[in-house]
């Protein structure tokens, strides 16, 4: 499997399984659909996975696909990179005054973290969701937005349980099997800093301000205050993909 992975004589297979009880559910749910080699669905492609016995039979496609998304903000950031002992600091002794990702050194490596693929899939959640209603209205123009939580901790331990807010216009038409896709997207992280020694998350679950008991004080433990991380880039999508979303390398 993995020399015929290298060779990769199409830019797209259909996945196959053994069609037996041995087949993992995940996989079984991805037989017979088409996938792209530089598109891995989240199960990894044929083979990968340990002891997985489908195979990925060569598949051209009817429409000659792509989709990227470009970052097209300016990322400026300070010189200095704040560890994580500086937003503990800050916590007792920035008085609630609100940070921003870029001025700490933090937003290039959020934003990364954001793009890799089979890790948070921020992009990847959003890609999927634009393309759904792409295929769904097939011509004009669309708008959409989305909110999930996120763990940065690799960034720093700082940004575990963060919050990533989009917002997006765009426009779609057909062209013979593909649909021409063009999207504008703004990302907007947000988080709190609330909870340096995580009493709270493991008193009651949650470091959420908005959830706290009531009669639970707002502010931080031990005299600090709570305060805003926040920051925003932009992103452009453009994508040529098959209208039938079976056919497609890009669902």
């Amino acid at each position: 499997m993995k020399a015929a992975a290298q060779d990769r004589p199409t830019t797209h297979y259909i996945w196959l399984t053994r069609g037996d009880g041995k087949v993992r559910a995940s996989h079984a749910a991805n037989n017979g659909k088409v996938f792209a080699w530089d598109n891995q669905p989240p199960t990894g492609h044929p083979g990968e996975n340990y002891g997985c016995r489908c195979i990925a039979q060569p598949y051209v496609p009817r429409v000659d696909e792509y989709l990227k998304q470009v970052v097209t903000s300016i990322v400026d950031e300070g010189l200095h990179r704040w560890e994580w002992y500086e937003f503990v600091w800050h916590f007792y002794l920035g008085e609630g005054r609100q940070i921003r990702l870029s001025d700490v050194g933090h937003l290039q490596n959020i934003i990364n973290r954001a793009r890799q693929r089979k890790v948070e899939q921020v992009f990847e959640r959003l890609e999927r969701q634009i393309l759904q209603q792409a295929r769904s209205i097939g011509s004009g123009q669309f708008t959409g937005d989305s909110s999930n939580t996120y763990d940065f901790s690799t960034v720093s331990s700082i940004h575990g349980g963060s919050k990533v807010i989009t917002n997006y216009a765009g426009s779609v038409r057909k062209k013979g099997n593909a649909l021409l896709i063009e999207v504008k997207i703004n990302y907007f992280y947000e988080d709190e800093f609330t909870d340096p020694l995580s009493d709270r998350e493991r008193n009651i679950g949650t470091s959420d301000p908005s959830k706290y008991p009531p009669g639970m004080p707002l502010e931080g433990e031990y005299g600090g205050t709570l305060y805003r991380i926040y920051d925003s880039w932009s992103t452009e999508l453009n994508a040529v993909v098959d209208i039938d979303s079976s056919k497609s390398g890009y669902r």
